[in-house]
């Protein structure tokens, strides 16, 4: 709530009509009040709105999601608001056009928020091919769908049923549900790794594990399953084909490299500090192995595209906590995803969660890195830049460091 302002007019008459011993107290009970600072109010965002570095025309620093609910602790009038700019935190501020009043307490929360129990924000996904769009429930009334080219995965907002026919309701509007797919995320992770003696070691990733085979190359009719982790101790070579030495159960095996993925120790790069958070991702093994100096710290397995993942060193200098993927408008293989934990290191490229696919430890993405939505959602946690609470996404670098290497 916003403190009285003392009318010009009743100044103005105190300042004639009364006494000097009373002037003189007016001053006085003004001069001790100045330094204080009026109590903090609460507002709840009723539109996505940018938090800015500064009240006017400062640098986008993010967005606070809507719903949120925020402390003010200072107000100013500045350009660029039809009202005042809000200070929500350091360096945080918020025209005011973007909120409401609220009684209730700051929301607190980091989103995304994802109830107890579940993989995902959201309880349910769907997956659609070329659908049957309807923007508009007269759309549907009015048999006039708009063909959604491509592929594409949604939260699901609800279920309706009009005409005798099933539709799912999405962000863009109502699918037939006929035309959709529930979405099953997968549900490992990888694992974390306590000395950097851990590495090297080897994960299974095709759906049909890894065959293991005695030194001579003769079948055990074991097999290593998928996901499954063992200690890697070298490589030999039989009848041309190369394959892994491994310990497993207690025993030493042999397995063919192509059935498995290599998690080496890798050498940080350049300016690293001793303690400093880095990403190493091995585009040829398709795994990730997060690192904290040159100790690591988890490894997983990941989906990169065979092409267009770029190489090189980047930062992680945005991160989103919900937003939808979008294909070019030209682009030939047509997509909308809509992600949670997206981690954005260059352009367009990504970090983030894949449940539309499960091919983790082979090329599977259209360009950005594809983890689990169990590591997804660690690694957001672990990474630099960290999103506050009621914030819908940041942008701010230096961010965590992330190599991706042939």
């Amino acid at each position: 709530m916003r403190l009285p302002v003392l009318s010009l007019g009743f100044a103005a008459l105190l300042s004639v009509s009364a006494t000097p011993a009373l002037a003189r107290t007016a001053r006085g009970k003004a001069k001790d009040s100045a330094p204080r600072k009026p109590p903090a109010d609460v507002v709840e965002i009723i539109k996505v709105a940018p938090i800015r570095a500064k009240a006017g025309a400062g640098p986008e620093r993010g967005t606070a999601a809507l719903g949120a609910r925020f402390a003010v602790t200072a107000r100013r009038q500045a350009g660029g608001c039809r009202g005042d700019w809000l200070a929500i935190g350091e360096r945080a501020w918020i025209c005011s056009r973007f909120t409401k009043d609220s009684d209730a307490r700051p929301s607190g929360r980091v989103l995304p928020d994802v109830p107890k129990g579940q993989l995902l924000p959201a309880s349910t996904y769907v997956l659609t091919h070329h659908p049957h769009l309807y923007k508009e429930l007269a759309d549907i009334d009015a048999a006039r769908p708009t063909r959604f080219w491509g592929k594409h995965a949604f939260e699901l907002l609800g279920r309706i049923e009009r005409g005798g026919t099933a539709y799912v309701q999405v962000s863009i509007g109502y699918i037939p549900t006929a035309e959709t797919e529930v979405a099953t995320p997968s549900d490992v992770s990888g694992v974390p790794i306590h000395d950097a003696k851990d590495l090297p070691f080897v994960f299974a990733h095709l759906h049909e594990g890894a065959p293991l085979l005695d030194e001579t190359g003769a079948p055990t009719g074991k097999t290593m399953q998928r996901w499954g982790r063992a200690d890697l101790l070298g490589e030999v070579t039989l009848q041309k084909t190369p394959y892994f030495r491994i310990r497993t159960g207690g025993h030493e095996r042999l397995v063919a490299q192509t059935a498995v993925r290599k998690v080496g120790l890798a050498t940080p790069p350049k300016g690293v500090k001793p303690d400093e958070k880095w990403v190493d991702v091995d585009l040829p093994h398709q795994v990730l192995v997060a690192y904290e100096g040159t100790r690591p710290v988890m490894a997983t397995l990941v989906s990169t595209a065979n092409r267009s993942t770029p190489d090189g060193t980047f930062r992680i200098y945005k991160k989103r906590a919900n937003t939808p993927l979008r294909s070019r408008p030209n682009a030939i293989g047509k997509y909308w995803m809509e992600v949670p934990w997206v981690m954005t290191i260059f352009g367009s490229i990504a970090i983030h969660p894949s449940y539309w696919h499960d091919e983790f430890g082979t090329t599977a993405s259209h360009g950005c890195v594809n983890m689990t939505p169990a590591d997804a959602r660690w690694l957001w946690s672990w990474s630099d830049p960290q999103l506050p609470p009621g914030w819908a996404s940041i942008d701010q670098t230096p961010g965590t460091l992330v190599r991706i290497r042939r």
